[in-house]
């Protein structure tokens, strides 16, 4: 049985978009609570995207505006 998903982070590559499918795909590591991980591609729309955009945007101003230095 597979342990239960902790979290997803971004893996350190490109992502593609497909005009003719009009979705993004986003490298990303899915980490398990056993400690495991599995690459996989996160597949948005284009609406979803900048959803993800708009709120990346504004996590990185209360970064920012916080006084945190990027690391």
């Amino acid at each position: 049985m597979l342990s239960p998903p902790t979290h997803i982070t971004p893996v350190n590559q490109p992502g593609t978009y497909d005009t003719r499918a009009q979705q993004a795909a986003v490298p990303v590591l899915i980490h398990y609570e056993d400690g495991g991980a599995v690459e996989s591609v996160l597949v948005c729309t284009a609406d979803e995207i900048e959803r993800v955009r708009a709120e990346t945007t504004r996590l990185a101003q209360e970064h920012e505006a916080a006084g945190e230095v990027p690391r």
